[in-house]
């Protein structure tokens, strides 16, 4: 498992009581517009244009915390794409106009604590800045194309990754991560309680752990949120897995800033998430 271990996207989030944002380098709750400038902000909820839940990110988390602030220009060279992925260039998304294979969908943008343009467009990040506070955006209305007015990077709108291998005139190296909260890239999966375990050298209670594959895994300590605040940010870290203990609760990986443990949890935590490859 250590060497397949990969983290989602490259920040950890961590959850305010808004419930509605994740702040990198704060905890304060924030809402709606507020300061999504800075922030990382991400909004879920229920769309009459895609399947169950669908998520709008701010282009500070698109950029996984690295373009922040009203006034920066610079390229997003980082992204919460799986590893291996990115946020398409302009030329890429430029390039992107057979609807067929793209499949979009529509669902507008979050601003200001509502949705917009929700039943005429569907708009994706670029990486690119339009000026200092916009940066570029795919745009579905009817067709698809580059939209040289940009977004406020403090808007929420859907992401999709391309590949860095591929050659992304083909559309099928796309990822959507659109209707996805915590998305697992394609080939990963949660571990279960039996890999947690080859890591932990634990049993589920918090007792007999190990350091051993400490360097491999790489942990962050940020605790956990639940009962609407974090706990024990400063001394823990906390990642789910896949296997379930009983009806209320979930193995997880666990990290005390020394050694990792094999935990479980009750589900309504909000916990990290590293994805494993599948075999």
């Amino acid at each position: 498992m250590a060497g397949n271990v990969q983290p989602l996207g490259q920040i950890e989030k961590r959850g305010t009581s808004g419930g509605e944002c994740y702040g990198k380098y704060t905890t304060s709750t924030e809402t709606g517009n507020g300061d999504g400038y800075t922030n990382t902000c991400i909004h879920s909820g229920s769309n009459s244009y895609t399947s169950g839940n669908t998520v709008w990110y701010n282009y500070a988390l698109a950029s996984a915390g690295t373009i922040t602030g009203t006034d920066n220009i610079a390229v997003a060279t980082e992204s919460i794409c799986p590893k291996g992925w990115t946020l398409p260039t302009k030329k890429q998304a430029d390039n992107n106009t057979d609807i067929d294979i793209f499949s979009p969908v529509l669902g507008g943008m979050y601003y200001n604590s509502s949705l917009g343009a929700d039943s005429t467009h569907g708009l994706w990040w670029v990486d690119i800045a339009s000026n200092s506070a916009l940066r570029y955006r795919l745009d579905y209305n009817g067709s698809l194309s580059t939209d040289n007015e940009g977004n406020g990077r403090n808007a929420g709108l859907y992401i999709r990754c391309v590949s860095e291998e591929k050659d992304v005139s083909d559309l099928t190296y796309m990822q959507d991560m659109t209707a996805k909260m915590v998305t697992n890239p394609k080939g990963w999966t949660l571990p279960s309680k039996a890999q947690i375990d080859s890591l932990s050298g634990g049993s589920g209670d918090e007792t007999g752990g190990s350091s051993i594959y400490v360097p491999n895994f790489s942990p962050v300590i940020g605790g956990n949120y639940h009962g609407g605040a974090l706990h024990a940010e400063s001394t823990a870290g906390y990642w789910w897995g896949s296997t379930t203990s009983n009806s209320a609760l979930r193995y997880s990986l666990y990290y005390n800033t020394s050694v990792l443990y094999t935990g479980n949890y009750n589900r309504n935590r909000g916990n990290y998430i590293r994805c494993i490859q599948a075999s």
